[in-house]
């Protein structure tokens, strides 16, 4: 998706000023377990000057982690 898009998902006070958002791309990666819990998370954001690298992993002190979906999502244990 374009930055500007991104942008647009944000609650209003996490917004950046349009002038920051313009002709850039963001790609979302996601590694999601059998049940479609996710596991690790990356976002690359890139401008024509810079480009940012985010990546969550769930873990636990670096070990694989559970991740468990919260109560009443349908399909899950």
């Amino acid at each position: 998706m374009t930055l500007v898009q991104k942008n647009g998902t944000l609650p209003p006070a996490l917004r950046d000023a349009p002038r920051y958002t313009v002709g850039g791309t963001a790609v979302t990666t996601f590694w999601v377990d059998a049940h479609g819990l996710p596991h690790r998370v990356v976002e690359a954001s890139r401008q024509s000057h810079t480009r940012i690298t985010e990546t969550f992993t769930y873990s636990r002190w670096g070990a694989v982690g559970t991740v468990t979906a919260p109560p009443g999502v349908p399909g899950l244990p």
